[in-house]
């Protein structure tokens, strides 16, 4: 059963708190009451036990409230027998337009949310929601949050932020792509066009594969990139399902491998719950580069802009580089620059999946990767002397010498792992450097950034008008909220629906000497790195 949640309710114990409940009662995780009925009284943990035999193993968890509109009766929901439902895949456009229009809130109204759920915190609660609570919290929802040891600061914190100058996005024959608000399209030569393109084509029968072609080879030849005439295969009818599926199988196991660079495959609308078995078979399975569209993305509006943004991707997949954003004055060109995350396997629970690249040229568009695995108790990267090493070893081939700085972005970090990161990681890095290099070769100088994007704070700017927006792309906060140590926050998007989420920046060792100013700019250039726009 799915349930909207009105209201929560922070200091209520549910071996305490009683509500009556009709003698009839079922369903899931609701409650409520109806004095209409004979009625009988019930804590919450027992409630679950009668009626389900489930126990509660979190008396003082918060209590989730739901008003119905119809009934007026209010349901108490207990957030360890939920799961959040999300938005499912076969729901239909006008639905999910709306449960999108109510998720995505513009500036002015979330902070109008913010404010509202500021003042419910800090002014007396409605009596009904605690009948049984002490004395000294009745009509009070203030005293009991205090109680816990938290404050809350009635209005939002004013402070100045900084823009950062948009970075120069180089394409073919070095000319700049014009930017407007962190926005541009690509019309120009690419940077690197690389080699002809050998590709396929697999799409149901019914499919206009010349109307796409036409615009393919259109944009194909303002991008300044070759591109082979295509072979296409033709699979069954869009109706069959699974049918269709083993055919697409068929052709990509016995027909592409070996022959073409990359594979586009047309799915139709009604094929879509099979993206990810298509991709897995080509990646995982056949280790092919693949495309895979839906027809109806080929029959939307903005046909031609849609086909640009494709092959885009297609250019991009095969290797060539659509354009590369010039690094800020002041980098050193002998710089490597290292991406790391980490997630659980979902193949195997107890073990972490790393993934770990390192740039190989001075522009940042080509790279060194790896993929290692390690037990997931261990936070620091069990491997990274020797992922050091194989890194500047790739570096050195390819440039002649080792690298001179080494910025290493290291994402998926708990604050409770900084430490050890500070101090194995580092330690580590730096045995790298001194096993792998010669003594008369001084080591790199080594900044290393902590990337966190799961963080709750929001911006949000004021006009002359005093009205709220969203701040521009390449924002940066480094004063009022940020931390006493070197880091900072930066929005990079262009957010023109919803509010802008900004990522949070954090030096935690660094012994270069490359300015602040510098450094900023070089995390604002890379945000443009992105190709799939």
């Amino acid at each position: 059963r799915y349930w909207r949640i009105d209201d929560i309710i922070f200091d209520i114990d549910c071996d305490q708190f009683q509500f009556e409940d009709e003698k009839d009662a079922h369903g899931g995780s609701s409650f409520h009451k109806n004095v209409d009925q004979v009625a009988r009284k019930f804590t919450i943990s027992q409630y679950y036990k009668d009626r389900y035999n489930m126990k509660v193993t979190k008396p003082r968890q918060p209590l989730m409230i739901h008003n119905q509109t119809r009934t007026g009766k209010v349901f108490y929901i207990l957030p360890e027998f939920c799961v959040m439902t999300g938005v499912p895949e076969d729901i239909s456009e006008i639905t999910r337009k709306k449960v999108t229009d109510l998720c995505i809130k513009q500036p002015h109204q979330r902070m109008s949310e913010i404010q509202n759920l500021m003042e419910t915190m800090l002014h007396p609660i409605k009596q009904e929601y605690q009948p049984n609570e002490p004395a000294q919290y009745q009509g009070n929802n203030l005293a009991a949050i205090k109680e816990l040891g938290i404050e809350f600061q009635g209005d939002p914190v004013f402070f100045e932020g900084k823009q950062l100058p948009a970075p120069k996005l180089l394409v073919g024959n070095r000319q700049t792509i014009e930017q407007r608000a962190g926005n541009f399209q690509m019309k120009q030569e690419v940077f690197e066009s690389g080699d002809e393109i050998s590709w396929a084509i697999l799409c149901t029968n019914d499919f206009r594969t010349n109307r796409m072609l036409e615009q393919f080879q259109s944009w194909a030849r303002a991008f300044g990139v070759r591109m082979s005439d295509p072979r296409v295969f033709e699979y069954g009818r869009k109706d069959e399902g699974k049918k269709a599926v083993h055919e697409i199988e068929f052709i990509l196991e016995n027909k592409v491998p070996g022959f073409f660079d990359i594979v586009i495959i047309v799915l139709p609308n009604n094929m879509k719950s099979f993206y990810k078995i298509i991709k897995q078979k080509c990646y995982l399975t056949l280790g092919i580069l693949s495309q895979v569209v839906l027809h109806n993305t080929l029959e939307k509006k903005g046909f031609y802009q849609i086909c640009s943004k494709v092959l885009q991707q297609i250019i991009s997949k095969v290797g060539s580089k659509l354009w590369v954003a010039q690094p800020p004055k002041g980098i050193n060109e002998h710089t490597m620059l290292i991406g790391l995350d980490s997630s659980t396997d979902k193949l195997d629970k107890n073990r972490t999946v790393i993934a770990f690249c390192a740039s190989l040229d001075k522009t940042f568009s080509r790279y060194y990767s790896r993929v290692v695995y390690q037990k997931k108790s261990e936070d620091a990267i069990t491997s990274m002397k020797q992922l050091i090493k194989d890194s500047i070893v790739a570096y050195q081939k390819t440039n002649g010498k080792y690298p001179e700085h080494i910025i290493y972005f290291r994402d998926g970090v708990l604050e409770s792992a900084e430490k050890d990161i500070q101090t194995k990681e580092v330690r580590d890095i730096f045995q790298g450097f001194s096993e792998q290099m010669n003594e008369q070769i001084q080591a790199p100088k080594l900044t290393i950034i902590l990337i966190d994007k799961r963080i709750t704070q929001k911006f949000f700017s004021v006009d002359e008008k005093r009205q709220l927006e969203n701040p521009a792309p390449g924002t940066l906060i480094d004063n009022t909220i940020a931390s006493k140590y070197y880091d900072f926050y930066l929005i990079a998007q262009n957010v023109t629906r919803g509010t802008a989420t900004p990522t949070h920046y954090k030096v935690i060792f660094d012994n270069s000497d490359l300015p602040a100013e510098i450094l900023q700019e070089l995390v604002y250039s890379q945000c443009f790195a992105y190709m799939n726009w």
